[in-house]
């Protein structure tokens, strides 16, 4: 009877210790499944997180060269209405002194017949 016991007992030993590997490696696979869900989603994550990133800073790149652009845009074309003003007074001074000059020939001419009727006139009055 006592045998009977024993290879009872140890039948039950090895179901136990059969049911608790059983047990271990399927708590083994559920942990492994959902750490590789975990590594996954966090994988995952950091990848939108530096795609974001990326973005942010093309797009801060982006601002800061059209603010760049905008500056030289800016100066370049306030450059340019400088030489086009002096280009503008320039060419008044011109138009300015050529009417300058034409008036004073013109004044000079009519001073010029003045006197040389003021002269004639002298000249007809001694004689």
């Amino acid at each position: 009877r006592k045998f009977i016991a024993a290879s009872r007992f140890k039948q039950r030993m090895l179901y136990h210790t059969a049911a608790r590997n059983i047990q271990a490696r399927w708590r083994s696979h559920i942990q492994h499944q959902r750490f590789s869900t975990v590594v996954a989603s966090i994988l995952r994550i950091q990848c939108c997180y530096r795609g974001y990133a990326v973005r942010e800073t093309v797009d801060q790149m982006n601002r800061h060269t059209t603010l760049i652009q905008s500056a030289w845009r800016g100066f370049y074309h306030w450059r340019q209405y400088l030489f086009d003003k002096m280009d503008v007074v320039f060419i008044q001074s011109m138009v300015r002194r050529r009417q300058t000059v034409a008036m004073y020939l013109k004044k000079k001419s009519a001073i010029i017949k003045i006197q040389c009727a003021f002269r004639c006139f002298l000249a007809v009055k001694k004689t």
